[in-house]
């Protein structure tokens, strides 16, 4: 009688054990993916790239074979003739957006802050600083790589990875100097995109 006694209170407590791990709240986060073409504001590109229409967007849905992968909105812009670049010229913004998912739909923020970790063991970005950071993560990059200016920011909040990245380079056919945005700038104006989607996205829920 004993040894019953022992055994339904191990299927008790092994059917409460099972009860709880289906009621465990799911972290928050985000399920539905912002949509750089439509969310960056026009004024916010021009300010980086002049007068540009979206040149390429597109949305990489989660592998359905895979339990965990990510919702990815992308969209970039181009100009081949930015004012003050010179005569050999051309500037492009880039902006991503991945929302990292579960294969139920539920966000998943232990494979977003593994992408975020490895982001933080690229040798060209660095923490922002305290007043400019977004999200759990803030990283960024303001530099000059083979001749190309370098701007980037990236972001995690919680299941959200946000990547806005510019890239300008010019010169003049006669050596004469050029007359790009100052750095500062550009940093400026690309953290202010981070930004108007940092609010865009809203608490995790």
């Amino acid at each position: 009688m004993r040894g019953v006694v022992r055994a339904s209170a191990i299927v008790v407590l092994v059917a409460l054990s099972g009860s709880c791990a289906l009621t465990t709240p799911e972290d928050p986060g985000y399920r539905e993916s912002l949509h750089p073409c439509a969310d960056v504001p026009p004024a916010s590109v021009a300010s980086l790239v002049g007068s540009a229409a979206p040149m390429s967007g597109g949305q990489h849905a989660p592998d359905p074979d895979h339990p965990r992968d990510f919702l990815s909105q992308h969209c970039g812009w181009d100009n081949a003739s930015p004012a003050g670049w010179g005569e050999l010229a051309w500037t492009r913004l880039d902006v991503d957006v991945a929302l990292a998912l579960k294969d139920t739909g539920a966000p998943d923020v232990e494979l977003a802050r593994a992408g975020s970790d490895g982001k933080s063991r690229d040798r060209f970005l660095t923490p922002a600083p305290a007043d400019q950071r977004l999200g759990a993560v803030t990283l960024q990059c303001n530099r000059v790589i083979d001749g190309q200016r370098i701007v980037i920011v990236y972001f995690r909040q919680a299941n959200a990875e946000v990547t806005v990245h510019f890239r300008g380079r010019g010169e003049n056919l006669d050596g004469t100097p050029t007359s790009p945005p100052p750095p500062e700038d550009l940093e400026r104006a690309v953290h202010a995109i981070a930004q108007h989607l940092h609010q865009e996205l809203g608490p995790p829920r």
